[in-house]
């Protein structure tokens, strides 16, 4: 008896459909994978931003569906670190070949300012309050809370794919160290000088 029960219990999990989206890079300009934990119905990776040293950081992933993911919008969320220590004023999630369905939460631990928007149903917008973002953004319940964004890939079926593309925008134009050092002592000397006149 309990032969028989373990052989159809692997039978039904055998036939049961898949439903993991199936995600790998289709290009990258000084950005990488770190890791993929998409399930059923479920688009979710990680992804570093490695050089910011020409202005511009890109990531372009294809996504393939499977049987169980057709039917219904599926969830997306997502870590996007930045390992450049250099500030970014924007980080742009563009679809290609689907739409945003919901929006979800946005947290930026080290961003105070940040802000998100639906720029068009395809593209949605990160922005950093002054002086901008050094090490990244969480998209959705990565683990943490918070509420997972929608992707809706219309008529789209098992095997077909899309893309989604992070990039980064403008880096902050923030004054190096040593820059600030000279204002200070600039300052410092100024107010020496003026107390001096006095």
């Amino acid at each position: 008896m309990k032969r028989s029960t373990i052989i159809l219990a692997v039978a039904a999990f055998a036939s049961a459909p898949a439903g993991a989206v199936t995600v790998s890079v289709a290009a990258s300009d000084d950005a990488s994978l770190l890791g993929d934990y998409s399930g059923p119905s479920l688009l979710s990776f990680d992804a570093a931003f490695n050089d910011l040293s020409d202005g511009y950081s890109a990531l372009s992933l294809a996504v393939e569906l499977e049987d169980g993911d057709v039917g219904s919008p599926i969830l997306f969320n997502s870590v996007f670190e930045n390992l450049t220590g250099l500030a970014t004023e924007t980080i742009t999630v563009e679809l290609n070949g689907a739409t945003f369905s919901a929006v979800g939460s946005l947290f930026a631990p080290f961003s105070p300012g940040v802000s998100g928007s639906l720029v068009n149903p395809s593209t949605y917008l990160i922005s950093f309050g002054a002086p901008g973002d050094a090490f990244g953004v969480e998209l959705g319940d990565v683990g943490f809370g918070g509420i997972d964004f929608g992707i809706d890939f219309g008529a789209l079926q098992a095997g077909d794919t899309f893309g989604i593309t992070i990039s980064t925008g403008e880096l902050a134009q923030v004054p190096a160290p040593p820059v600030l050092a000279l204002f200070g002592l600039a300052g410092g000397v100024l107010v020496a000088r003026r107390k001096r006149l006095k």
